[in-house]
């Protein structure tokens, strides 16, 4: 089993009282089972208020399992005494037929609540822009791969402003970035540590 270093506790310790166990496993590249054991011998404790998160959020998990697909007596069902197939009516849309607000191809909208510009390039077929800018330069975005802004502060769609990584990397970097400056130093410093292990590991 890979020992733990000073850094890796560090980290753990000050990640521990209220960081999800999958962020941390990711983060340290560690299981579940060697995260609690060893967050148990520095004697380390989830906060109450992460407790109660964690109370609630299965509160609710139950009350949907319990509720969502229970039929509540009272209730009556809308095809009650309807007998064989409904069809269309004068108000339904002919096959083919589109609504006037329908929006064109080229068109864009904000989605998401990190307000990603999207551009529509088919029927029922939205892309980011900055997806769709690296793809006309590049090529289609290789499986397990994501486009990602290098300087958020900068033009997001100008081509040298973006860069392809894999997933991975990607879900690091989004975890890291929600963390004061001196823990995102600590975790970057680790993991290019690490990468430099396992190169000279393989070698």
């Amino acid at each position: 089993m890979r020992k733990w270093t000073d850094d890796e506790r560090r980290v753990l310790s000050a990640l521990y009282s209220d960081t999800d166990i999958n962020e941390i496993c990711r983060i340290l590249e560690r299981s579940s089972s060697s995260i609690y054991s060893q967050a148990n011998l520095l004697g380390l404790k989830r906060s109450e208020e992460y407790m109660k998160m964690l109370l609630n959020k299965e509160a609710i998990r139950l009350r949907k399992l319990n509720n969502g697909t229970k039929f509540q007596p009272g209730n009556v069902p809308w095809n009650k005494g309807v007998k064989g197939y409904i069809g269309a009516n004068k108000t339904s849309f002919k096959k083919g037929h589109k609504p006037k607000n329908t929006r064109q191809v080229g068109d864009t909208r904000i989605d998401g609540k990190d307000m990603f510009l999207m551009v529509k390039v088919a029927d029922n077929e939205w892309i980011r822009k900055e997806i769709l800018i690296w793809e006309e330069a590049y090529g289609k975005v290789p499986k397990g791969c994501v486009v990602r802004v290098k300087d958020p502060r900068k033009n997001k769609y100008d081509i040298n402003n973006l860069m392809l990584i894999t997933k991975s990397q990607n879900l690091k970097l989004n975890t890291v970035h929600r963390f004061p400056e001196e823990l995102k130093k600590t975790i970057v410093a680790l993991t290019k540590l690490k990468k430099t292990i396992r190169k000279n590991g393989t070698k």
